[in-house]
């Protein structure tokens, strides 16, 4: 991937510990989160791993109800920037993906910052 990418595969149930505090802009989990019963302490090393300013990339089939999504990633300190629910559209060419978005659909979202704690 070269000096601007960096992949990784690991065990999504353990620390992410070849991945320095604050190192990444963007971590990109693509249909992952469904394989880990407990999101909370994967979403807090993800968190871990960014630097200031970065972001998460989160790809996500149903497979738990959408608020659980969003509760687990707002627990985790980050702010939700942008969600997108892909649909089929009128005259699609690929009847295939058209049908796999009508059976499985799946929600995509970026989610970055910090929540800011005001006593």
């Amino acid at each position: 991937m070269g000096a601007r990418a960096r992949y990784e595969t690991a065990d999504l149930n353990e620390p992410l510990t070849m991945v320095p505090s604050a190192s990444a802009d963007v971590v990109v989990a693509s249909l992952v989160l469904h394989y880990v019963a407990d999101w909370g302490p994967l979403l807090a090393e993800l968190r871990r791993c960014l630097k200031p300013g970065g972001v998460t990339v989160t790809v996500q089939m149903y497979r738990r109800p959408v608020s659980a999504v969003f509760t687990s990633l707002l627990e985790a300190g980050f702010l939700i920037d942008a969600v997108e629910e892909p649909q089929p559209t009128p005259g699609m060419e690929d009847t295939k993906l058209a049908e796999i978005l009508r059976a499985q659909p799946g929600v995509f979202v970026r989610a970055g910052g910090a929540l800011v704690s005001c006593a």
